[in-house]
């Protein structure tokens, strides 16, 4: 799974100071620009390790409704190869991470299957 671009569009100051503009870190220090990216790279891998979860549970999903490793790669758009060693790799298992980091992930898969219905 790639990285998605992000799709900015020019827009005037006042607009792009707010935060989804590129000028809202105007006027923050060195340390809350910090603290904001780390957020940021937090949130990204959290949002990655629920993507690898959908995409287990996708994959277990497609084989016990009878679909071959070929059909699940060419609906879930992954190689072969990336399924089969999901299928072969996954057992049974459920997220062992710290703090509220499982409930975090958990919303996020939820979410994606409540949105792809």
């Amino acid at each position: 799974m790639g990285q998605a671009s992000m799709r900015m569009k020019a827009v005037g100051l006042d607009q792009a100071r707010s935060p989804e503009g590129t000028h809202f870190g105007i006027g923050r220090d060195i340390e809350a620009a910090k603290q904001a990216l780390g957020a940021a790279r937090a949130h990204e891998a959290t949002a990655s390790i629920a993507a690898q979860l959908v995409m287990d549970q996708a994959v277990a999903g497609l084989q016990d409704a009878g679909l071959t490793v070929r059909e699940i790669a060419d609906a879930l758009g992954a190689s072969k190869s990336d399924v089969g060693r999901r299928l072969r790799d996954t057992v049974p298992a459920v997220l062992d991470y710290p703090g509220d980091l499982v409930g975090r992930i958990t919303a996020i898969v939820s979410r994606a299957w409540e949105e792809g219905l």
